[in-house]
């Protein structure tokens, strides 16, 4: 199960994530994505996976997907570490 809730603030939409990153739900998170950024074309997208418990290899292909389309990912715990690793990849 997967619930996103998104946040419209002044600088950003902060879509906050919780569940499983995985199967349908993988889908459900890049189309919460996308209306977002049609709803407010040309504002900061972040998401915040602090209470993501799991993500299969295709939520990590979205994931990485997001982020180098210039969508913010925040995390701590569990998902940190995947995080770190991605970013890493990315910047070589």
């Amino acid at each position: 199960m997967l619930r996103i809730t998104v946040r419209g603030e002044v600088d950003q939409i902060t879509l906050k994530v919780e569940g499983r990153v995985a199967g349908p739900w993988v889908h459900e998170l890049e189309e919460c994505c996308r209306t977002s950024k049609q709803g407010a074309p040309g504002m900061p997208i972040v998401i915040d996976l602090a209470g993501v418990t799991f993500i299969d290899a295709d939520g990590e292909t979205l994931l990485s997907r997001l982020r180098q389309q210039g969508v913010r990912l925040m995390a701590t715990d569990l998902v940190m570490g995947w995080i770190e690793d991605c970013n890493s990849n990315s910047d070589t």
